[in-house]
């Protein structure tokens, strides 16, 4: 990619050419409908068309500056809006019968090239109120600079230069231009490829400008000068208007590609604050128990000799799968186990929070992640718990054709039904619930990623009823022989 050249996917040979197309298309259109004009014509006709191409730009320019808030951008657009609205204006005006008008247009580019350098050194702000918005900035003092055209060149006046002043006149606008161009790549916030382009354009036109008012000193052929006019006219219209264009399509794609991040980075927060969500709820559960066992134990609540061990154990039980949850140590694979070991400590929790939970042990063994088992277990008797209050709930197991079947009923009021078909879904929950709605959605998904299953069984009644689905796995013969 050469100095000149925008990025792939901003700007291409073919939007160039597309552009100059648009830009020569009246005077080509003149040339159809009238033959070839006089270059006087031909250049007249040509100055509106480079102007309204320059407050095209500078709408692109201030489209960008919006986008991306930088300087150079701000002083650029302001500083084309000025131009071009100023230049229409003088286009636009009847200039047959003006006396010394090329030397009033010398005086003028003079002072515009010095409030364009005024300009450059104190740029729009970034922030501040509406008038010092750039487009606003620029377009108010070309109106100011436009009433004075008309003012001055209808008043009548002579405007005739000194002899002498030719020279000085040429030199302030070179270096004008020279500063101009030369303060562009001080500010580090443009691309060097629009720098460039920018720096042509403003060499381009301040040269012309000199040029032209060099006829008595260097004389010159007016024709040619017409010519030269125009031309530069057209190619400062073109370097302006495409380099806008393609500062605002890379704005916007920068843009794009920001809001991406944005976006990419949001969502890994969010699964992030889930997956925390989700920890501190199995932490909960687990402290549930551990603390009501504990209480209990240390209560003036006379234990028997069975229910003081089976505490012991449930609570070391809860504690080791709290650790494994805190350092997300738990297994990812299923792998047998004896089922019993897995419910065992759960229903003796739930009891000992005062809930009336009906379990019997069967010695069934299967494979499982025995935490997701857990925390799937744990859930539903804490639902039931909480959404079906002194209702005994019971815990039984079956079997089926490769599976072992685990089914937790209470005989409260149910599943609403404005739930009944979301609610495995993330932070789904009734109206009148006071839990998260993530529960269920961790259970089931738990299970589903150590090839379990979690379903709801609408057809009980009274109360809800949700079955665990887990692989059947033989007893092991070590097991069997003891």
């Amino acid at each position: 990619m050469s100095k000149f050249s925008a990025p792939g996917g901003v700007w291409s040979s073919t939007a160039t050419t597309c552009a100059v197309a648009v830009i020569v298309a009246p005077l080509v259109i003149l040339v159809l409908a009238r033959g070839m004009p006089a270059p006087a014509q031909l250049a007249a006709a040509s100055a509106p068309v480079v102007y309204l191409a320059g407050l095209v730009a500078s709408l692109m320019l201030h489209l960008h500056w919006r986008l991306t808030r930088t300087p150079s951008t701000a002083w650029l657009c302001a500083g084309t809006a000025l131009v071009s609205l100023q230049g229409l204006t003088t286009a636009l005006i009847d200039r047959s019968s003006i006396p010394s008008l090329a030397s009033y247009l010398t005086v003028a580019n003079v002072a515009l090239a010095l409030l364009l350098l005024l300009l450059a050194s104190c740029p729009p702000s970034v922030r501040g109120p509406a008038w010092r918005d750039p487009l606003g900035v620029g377009l108010i003092l070309g109106a100011l600079v436009a009433a004075c055209h008309i003012a001055v060149l209808r008043g009548g006046l002579d405007w005739s230069l000194p002899p002498g002043l030719e020279v000085p006149s040429a030199i302030v606008l070179l270096g004008s231009g020279a500063a101009l161009a030369l303060s562009l790549p001080r500010r580090s916030d443009l691309p060097p490829w629009a720098q460039v382009r920018f720096q042509a354009a403003i060499v381009i036109t301040f040269s012309w400008q000199a040029l032209a008012i060099q006829d008595r000193s260097f004389p010159l052929d007016g024709s040619l000068l017409l010519v030269v006019g125009m031309l530069s006219g057209l190619v400062v219209a073109v370097l302006t208007s495409t380099t806008s264009i393609a500062l605002l399509r890379l704005g916007i794609r920068d843009q794009q590609r920001l809001i991406s991040v944005v976006w990419e980075r949001l969502d890994d927060l969010e699964q992030r604050t889930r997956t925390d969500r989700e920890r501190m709820h199995e932490v909960m559960g687990s402290i549930a128990g551990i603390a009501s066992a504990t209480e209990l134990m240390s209560s003036s609540y006379v234990l028997t000799a069975e229910e003081r061990p089976e505490l012991e154990r449930m609570v070391t039980h809860e504690v080791a799968r709290l650790q494994r949850v805190l350092h997300d140590d738990r297994p990812a694979r299923p792998f047998p186990v004896a089922l019993d070991e897995v419910l065992q400590p759960l229903v003796v929790g739930h009891r000992a929070q005062g809930n009336d939970v009906r379990w019997s042990p069967d010695g069934r063994w299967v494979s499982v992640v025995p935490d997701a088992l857990a925390q799937a277990v744990s859930v539903l008797l804490a639902n039931a718990a909480r959404h079906a209050p002194g209702s005994p709930v019971e815990v039984r197991v079956s079997d089926e054709p490769g599976w072992v079947m685990i089914r937790v009923s209470d005989a409260g009021p149910g599943v609403a039904s404005a739930v009944a078909d979301t609610m495995f879904d993330w932070g789904v929950r009734s109206a009148a619930s006071a839990g998260s709605g993530i529960g269920l959605h961790l259970a089931r998904r738990m299970l589903e990623d150590g090839s379990g299953r979690l379903t709801y069984d609408p057809t009980h009644r009274p109360g809800a009823s949700f079955v665990i689905g887990v692989r059947r796995a033989p007893e092991p013969a070590s097991r069997a022989r003891l």
